[in-house]
C-alpha cells in the first residue's frame, strides 16, 4: 500500500508541475545621443621675416607686419554661428601684451623682441596673450579670418638669432 501511497503523490506531484506556467523578465536598453554642431578650422604655420638688429630702435619700435596668417573654417554644421577664438602662448617677460620669442637652440639666442598679433578682419585690434578672445561671425565674415603677426621690440637691445614660437588657438562655438 505505501508503494500505491508513493506513487499517488508523485503523480499528484508531476501533475502540479506540468500545471505552473514559466515566466521570465527582459531588460532592453535604449541608447542614442543628441549632439553639438562641429566645424574643423587650419591655420598655416608663418614666417614674419628677418630684419637686422640693427634696425630696432628703441623700445616699442615695431617691424612692419610682415605676416598674415589666414585661420580657415570648414565643414561646420548649419548650427555654427559664432566661433570664439582665445590665443594661447607665452607671454613676453617685458611686455605682457605681446608673445614671447622661442629661440631655435644653436641659432642664435634672439631676445629683445616679442611677437604682435593683431586682427585685420573687422579693424586692427591687438591680439593680447592668453587674454583676447575675438568672436567670428560666420555669416558676416565668412569662412577665412584674417591676423597679422610682427616683431615689437620690447627691451632696448635687441640680440640676433632665429625663433620658432608656437601658438595655440582654443576654438569655442556656439
Amino acid at each position: 500500500m505505501k508503494r500505491n501511497v508513493i506513487k499517488g503523490w508523485i503523480a499528484i506531484g508531476l501533475l502540479s508541475a506540468a500545471s505552473i506556467a514559466s515566466a521570465q523578465t527582459v531588460t532592453f536598453n535604449l541608447t542614442g545621443a543628441i549632439t553639438q554642431g562641429t566645424c574643423s578650422f587650419t591655420i598655416p604655420d608663418a614666417d614674419i621675416g628677418s630684419f637686422g638688429a640693427w634696425t630696432f630702435t628703441g623700445v616699442g619700435y615695431f617691424a612692419a607686419w610682415s605676416a598674415d596668417i589666414p585661420i580657415t573654417a570648414s565643414n561646420c554644421t548649419s548650427d555654427i554661428t559664432t566661433v570664439h577664438m582665445t590665443f594661447n602662448g607665452a607671454a613676453d617677460t617685458a611686455n605682457s601684451q605681446f608673445f614671447q620669442v622661442a629661440p631655435v637652440a644653436g641659432q642664435g639666442n634672439i631676445s629683445g623682441v616679442g611677437i604682435d598679433l593683431s586682427t585685420v578682419t573687422g579693424g586692427f585690434n591687438r591680439v593680447v596673450p592668453n587674454i583676447t578672445q575675438i568672436n567670428w561671425n560666420l555669416a558676416s565674415v565668412g569662412n577665412t579670418y584674417s591676423i597679422k603677426a610682427r616683431f615689437a621690440q620690447t627691451l632696448a637691445t635687441v640680440t640676433p638669432g632665429q625663433m620658432k614660437t608656437p601658438i595655440t588657438v582654443k576654438f569655442t562655438y556656439n
